[in-house]
């Protein structure tokens, strides 16, 4: 009888398909079933391209990140407000942990001052 009980709370809960979030905004919840008996998996909805990008934002120092995927490459920009090594660090001990995460995909990363970019280039002082 446990298991029928199961069954049925783990089918409506991924036949659910969105839920609305407090205020106006809507949050989509994403169901995948990953058996015939009925469990399943529920994700934010969210892409891996934008939960990347908001990891590596969050972290100290961080200006802005990008990642683009093409198939089962990610390429993942990344800029920060000095390289100071501390916060530096920061992000490639990110970028190990999807590496290991994720060992399925592959991953390049640029990371760059952006004093880097606001910098004029040589090519334009000429």
């Amino acid at each position: 009888m446990l298991v029928a009980e199961t069954v049925v709370a783990v089918t409506m809960l991924c036949s659910s398909a969105k839920r609305r979030s407090h205020g106006d905004s809507p949050t989509c919840l994403s169901v995948v079933s990953t058996s015939t008996i009925g469990s399943c998996q529920a994700s934010s909805g969210r892409t891996l391209e934008r939960q990347m990008t908001d990891d590596i934002e969050q972290l100290r120092g961080v200006r802005r990140a990008s990642a683009k995927r093409s198939g089962d490459v990610f390429d993942v920009s990344v800029v920060m407000e000095d390289m100071d090594f501390a916060r530096f660090d920061a992000v490639v001990q990110k970028e190990l942990e999807l590496y290991s995460t994720y060992p399925d995909f592959t991953f390049y990363f640029d990371i760059m001052s952006a004093s880097e970019l606001e910098a004029p280039s040589a090519v334009n002082a000429a």
